[in-house]
C-alpha cells in the first residue's frame, strides 16, 4: 500500500536523504578547501549538485509527494545558496556582479520550481534562504545597490505570488529586507569616510517606491481589487524610505534637486 507523505517512516527516510544531500555538499567543499580541487572547479560542481537535488524537488512535487520536495528543496537550498556566499567572501571565485546574477539565477530556479508545482513550502525555503544570503553579500562586499535592487525585484515578485496563488504572507519579510537595505544605503551616504555615492542611492530609492506603488496601483485601480494590510504598510514604508530619504539627501547633501525631479 502506498505510505502516506507524513507517515513517520517516510518522514525519517527523507531526513536520512537530506543528512546525505548536505554530506555530499560538505564534501566538495572540503575537497575544494584542502587544495584537492580548484576552487572554480569545486564550486561548479557544488552548483551543479545543488541543481541535480532541485530537479528531483520538481519531480516529487509533480509525483504529488510534497515531503519529499519540501526536504529536497530544503537539502538544495542548503547547498546552493551558502555555497555562492562562500564562491564570493572566502574562495573569490566570483565578484559581486557574479554573485548578484548567481544569487538572481538560483531564486528564479527555486521559485519556477515552487510555481510549476504550486509548491508554498519550496517558495517559503527560497525567500528563508535568498533573502538572508543577498543582506549578507551586501554587508561583506560593501556593495549595497545590486543586492538592494535584487531584494526589490524580489519583493515585487513575492507581492504577486500573493495576488496570484494567495501566498499572503511571504511578502512581508522580503519587503521589509528591501526597505531595511535601502534604508541602509542612505545612512552610508550621510557617513564620514562610507560615503555611498548619492545618485546610486538615489536612483535605488526611486527604484524601491515605484516598482511597489506601481504594482499596487495596477492591482487596486486595474483590476479594482481591496486595498490589504500589507500594501498600506508597504506604501508607507516604501515612501518614508524611498521618497523622503531621496528629499532628506537633497537637502543634506549638494545634489541637485533635479534628480529628485526626475
Amino acid at each position: 500500500a502506498k505510505r502516506s507523505p507524513y507517515d513517520p517512516v517516510v518522514v525519517l527516510s527523507l531526513i536520512g536523504r537530506l543528512f546525505l544531500v548536505l554530506a555530499g555538499g560538505f564534501f566538495l567543499r572540503a575537497m575544494t578547501e584542502a587544495g584537492l580541487l580548484a576552487p572554480a572547479v569545486g564550486v561548479a560542481l557544488a552548483f551543479l549538485y545543488a541543481v541535480v537535488w532541485l530537479y528531483f524537488v520538481d519531480r516529487s512535487g509533480r509525483a504529488g509527494q510534497p515531503s519529499g520536495a519540501l526536504f529536497h528543496a530544503l537539502g538544495a537550498a542548503l547547498v546552493a545558496f551558502p555555497l555562492l556566499l562562500e564562491a564570493t567572501t572566502r574562495f573569490q571565485v566570483i565578484g559581486v556582479a557574479g554573485s548578484t546574477l548567481g544569487l538572481l539565477l538560483l531564486t528564479a530556479a527555486f521559485m519556477f520550481v515552487a510555481v510549476r508545482g504550486q509548491q508554498h513550502a519550496v517558495a517559503w525555503i527560497t525567500v528563508v534562504a535568498a533573502v538572508p544570503t543577498a543582506l549578507v553579500l551586501l554587508l561583506k562586499t560593501g556593495v549595497a545597490a545590486p543586492f538592494a535592487l535584487y531584494l526589490i525585484a524580489l519583493g515585487v515578485f513575492t507581492m504577486w505570488l500573493a495576488y496570484s496563488y494567495g501566498w499572503t504572507a511571504i511578502r512581508w519579510p522580503v519587503a521589509l529586507a528591501a526597505d531595511l537595505a535601502v534604508a541602509g544605503m542612505l545612512l552610508r551616504a550621510l557617513t564620514p569616510g562610507q560615503e555611498e555615492p548619492v545618485r546610486v542611492v538615489m536612483l535605488v530609492q526611486v527604484v524601491l517606491v515605484g516598482a511597489y506603488l506601481a504594482s499596487i496601483a495596477v492591482r487596486t485601480l486595474l483590476r479594482d481589487r481591496n486595498v490589504t494590510l500589507f500594501e498600506v504598510t508597504q506604501t508607507a514604508l516604501a515612501l518614508v524610505v524611498g521618497f523622503g530619504g531621496a528629499i532628506f539627501l537633497t537637502r543634506t547633501t549638494a545634489t541637485l534637486p533635479v534628480l529628485m525631479g526626475v
